[in-house]
């Protein structure tokens, strides 16, 4: 998965070849989290013990999708951590390079891009963390 877009009516999932659009606005994340054996209000609230974030908390699902959130106006965007090869930002948008060469713009200059990809990877170093103790 690339990304995905909740809007009021509908939400848009991105997957690397595909677009997958669902007519009423699904509380995708939820049912990602479930298929993959764990409970966002859980893992949010481990996630505000055992590391320094308390906010704007990205979402490890497995080792191929690590979520992280910019809301807009009218939508909120999840990009795939795992999938970014480069970002790009000016005055008026941020332009998101994926690894499959596709690319996103987001029309907002009021993200803090960085500090977002900072707690991803935070998320990271905490996941390896965990592996080097057992």
């Amino acid at each position: 998965m690339l990304y995905y877009i909740e809007k009021y009516e509908f939400t848009e999932i991105y997957l690397n070849n595909s677009v997958h659009i669902y007519n009423r606005r699904e509380k995708y994340l939820g049912l990602l989290c479930k298929k993959n054996l764990f409970d966002l209000k859980s893992y949010i609230k481990n996630v505000k013990k055992y590391t320094s974030l308390k906010s704007q908390i990205p979402i490890f699902i497995n080792e191929k999708i690590l979520l992280f959130k910019l809301v807009l106006e009218t939508e909120i965007i999840y990009l795939n951590f795992f999938e970014i090869i480069n970002i790009g930002i000016n005055k008026e948008s941020i332009y998101v390079l994926f690894k499959n060469g596709k690319y996103l713009e987001i029309y907002n200059n009021n993200q803090k891009i960085n500090k977002n990809l900072n707690k991803c990877k935070e998320i990271i170093n905490y996941k390896k963390s965990i592996f080097e103790l057992i």
